[in-house]
């Protein structure tokens, strides 16, 4: 049998909608709909596997048309239900994440404000009773919220033509919690500049630039913080709140009277230890000061207990007709309680030191009275892998589904072939979902499986391998609806990357000092290498600026101001021996610069004449990219960091020059450098050559060869080890092989 490419290029398009049409045909899924529509309290699914659960609920949704929110056990299975379910066709617009804010609660740190902004959009999407699933952790959904009308009544658009009052805006910006600065880098900013205001609002990726004509808005647009260029042009936009607690004069004079009173109490509580008093009672009367000012400050929403003291949560965001998905509701439960337990516990040692207010306030609406109201209320769903009665969930309908997790293949193409052969030789529909749609195609042609574009799918079509272009996390079995689904995670061992947060311009970072400890090792780029004595404070006059203290030979002291720790490093040497601690003043270390000064400067006139001879030389030239390398690539799970497309982009043009390439690729480990190697190898590969991979250490020689053989398995390209964790064999039959 030969593969048909039918709508090959189609097929890297197409999502997985298609696989909607079995619910129409499978007994199952009829079951599950009757019963909703049938005005059921509650109904069970049981034995769904976790990767099928997108599958289902893009069914029931794209039927219901309805809001559901989704709770889940936790981050990491949220995100990847909310990353699954556009692949089945519903808009992504219509799949919204709650992410967790509870990190900002009782923790040091400033406030994550693209958390609070992506808060505030899924809320104001949920207030506006607009269809769409709404994924959430269920510490997410518990959080306590301010009410949604005044969520609605803080919103406002701004749009082309429109006239405003500057002034009344920016007050109003301030209202919303905004903070104004000269420069917009951060959500929650603003600044103004005659007829110009920029704005990083809630919810948005980029911040905004609001230009003016006399009152009139004249345009709007997104541009990039650090280039200051415009990114699109737009004709209207929502300015949503920047904080999730909001005051108003009333609402904040009362807030700070709760707080003075339990100031009171817990300084009571801590009369035996009157550093932490000192350290707490100068803390929160700073914090009520300006709250009672209404004046916004990072720990403001560790306050919303007291500024919105009526228990709202996401749940009171639902439309009235909304349904409730509890994905396995025992592990929602036993995960909620370890969080409550560690949160309280942060809470109480926090407290007990005098570094937070130990509240009595609630910072979560109680889990088993607030789901039993909302089940009340509403239609809902569970999903629970093993059949069992749950007193605070009572099921009205229970369907057990047939399904199992995808068997791994462990990158052994021929054994995932010879599977897909079996199922379709059993009557399964089989759907291949990759990255690598088209080598997808080629590979079943290889191995004697008529192949398809997943768009000439139907139910009734068992002798067709259908090929999809997305990215599911994993495969699946649905035995009932007589469908299989196998990915690249099985087929290769490819991870897809989880979740993509959004990127965050949260200013620029300061030098890493806080990875310093009092007595390490630090060189002072104009008096050597010292000891590292901690930060002091010193006052001249009636100023007071903080101080590196640095300690050299002899007791010599040296501070260091803190505008000028970009001129102190970490001590980087060999490890055994200490180094040598200079003398301030001392011409120790002007000889030991110099030494070095003469042997770079002979170095580089060694570079200079090995580099003209290299230029004199002529190299092999690559050619352009080919199909395969466009496929390889856009497999690549990450997206791709500017950084890293330039460093992709002038190592081709290198290899595609007659000249012999030499780059040297910088950044730290995690940054992407391999999978630039991994391209310029398979595009030399592809062009008839070998290629040599040299590693310092036998480990990260091993690491090497997993991360290549993983990211090009699906191609006919041979990838072998040497190292000593390779037989004398392997090794002689590995250099043979060259």
């Amino acid at each position: 049998m030969y593969l048909t490419k039918a709508n090959d290029q189609e097929s890297t398009n197409i999502m997985l909608n298609k696989l909607l049409q079995f619910h129409d045909s499978n007994q199952k899924s009829r079951e599950i709909m009757a019963a909703i529509e049938n005005g059921a309290g509650l109904v069970q699914i049981e034995g769904l596997a976790a990767a099928a659960k997108g599958w289902m609920l893009a069914g029931i949704f794209s039927r219901l048309k309805r809001t559901m929110l989704v709770l889940t056990y936790g981050q990491e299975q949220a995100e990847r239900i909310a990353e699954d379910l556009p692949f089945y066709g519903i808009p992504k617009d219509q799949v919204l994440f709650l992410p967790s804010s509870d990190t900002m609660i009782y923790e040091e740190g400033g406030p994550d404000f693209s958390v609070i902004g992506e808060r505030m959009g899924v809320l104001n999407a949920l207030a506006s009773g607009r269809p769409a699933v709404v994924v959430a952790p269920i510490n997410a959904a518990l959080r306590r919220t301010m009410p949604s009308d005044l969520l609605q009544a803080s919103c406002f658009d701004v749009s082309i033509g429109e006239e405003v009052d500057l002034d009344e805006f920016t007050a109003q910006l301030v209202k919303m919690g905004y903070e104004r600065t000269e420069v917009v880098d951060r959500h929650g900013e603003f600044a103004r500049r005659g007829g110009i205001v920029d704005v990083f609002a809630s919810g948005e990726d980029n911040p905004l630039r609001i230009e003016l004509f006399g009152d009139e808005i004249e345009s709007i647009r997104h541009f990039d913080p650090s280039s200051q260029r415009s990114i699109d042009k737009i004709d209207r936009a929502l300015l949503l709140p920047a904080r999730e607690a909001l005051m108003d004069h009333e609402t904040a004079q009362n807030a700070a009277a709760k707080i003075r009173r339990e100031l009171t109490t817990q300084i009571n509580a801590l009369k035996n230890d009157p550093e932490s008093v000192k350290r707490l009672s100068d803390k929160i009367e700073d914090d009520i000061t300006r709250i009672e000012n209404q004046s916004y400050f990072d720990d403001i929403e560790f306050y919303l207990p007291y500024l919105h003291p009526n228990e709202v949560s996401a749940f009171d965001y639902l439309p009235h007709d909304a349904v409730i998905v509890l994905d396995e509701p025992m592990q929602v439960k036993s995960h909620w309680e370890q969080h409550e337990e560690k949160m309280l516990e942060t809470l109480i040692n926090r407290a007990n030191k005098g570094l937070l207010l130990g509240s009595k306030m609630r910072q979560h609406v109680k889990f088993e009275a607030t789901i039993k109201r909302v089940l009340a209320e509403r239609q809902a769903i569970s999903f629970t892998l093993l059949p069992r009665p749950i007193s605070w969930a009572r099921s009205d309908v229970e369907v057990a589904v047939e399904s199992k997790p995808m068997d791994s293949f462990s990158s052994q193409i021929e054994a995932a072939m010879d599977q897909a052969k079996t199922w379709l030789g059993n009557d399964q529909v089989v759907v291949i979902v990759s990255n690598q749609a088209r080598r997808m195609l080629e590979i079943l042609t290889e191995y004697g499986i008529v192949g398809a574009s997943i768009v000439d799918m139907t139910t009734d079509a068992h002798n067709v391998a259908y090929v999809a272009s997305a990215g599911l996390q994993s495969g699946y079995k649905l035995i009932d609806a007589g469908f299989v689904v196998l990915t690249d995670s099985e087929i290769f061992g490819v991870q897809r990357l989880l979740r993509a947060r959004k990127t965050s311009h949260e200013g620029i970072p300061i030098a890493s000092i806080l990875d310093l400890k009092e007595g390490d090792y630090v060189v002072h780029i104009s008096h050597g290498i010292g000891y590292y004595r901690g930060i002091t404070k010193l006052k001249t006059g009636k100023v007071e600026r903080e101080y590196l203290l640095l300690e050299y030979a002899a007791n010599d002291k040296l501070y260091v101001p803190s505008d000028q720790i970009d001129r102190v490093q970490k001590y980087i040497g060999g490890e055994g021996s200490p180094p040598t601690i200079h003398s301030l003043g001392g011409s120790e270390w002007m000889r030991t610069t110099s030494r070095v000064k003469k042997a770079v400067q002979e170095m580089a006139r060694e570079l200079i004449e090995l580099y003209a001879w290299r230029q004199a030389l002529g190299g092999h030239s690559f050619g352009p990219d080919t199909p395969w390398q466009q496929e390889m690539e856009s497999a690549f799970p990450f997206t791709e960091t500017p950084d890293q497309l330039g460093a992709i982009h002038d190592v081709k043009s290198d290899l595609e020059h007659h000249k012999p390439m030499d780059r040297l690729i910088c950044g730290d480990v995690g940054y992407g450098k391999t999978e630039v190697a991994i391209r310029a190898a398979f595009k030399v590969v592809s062009d008839g050559k070998q290629v040599a991979v040299l590693c310092p250490t036998t480990v990260l020689a091993q690491q090497h060869f997993n991360t290549f053989s993983e990211r090009l398995a699906a191609f006919p390209i041979s990838i072998q080890l040497l190292s000593r964790f390779r037989t004398p064999k392997e090794q002689k039959e590995t250099i043979e092989g060259l």
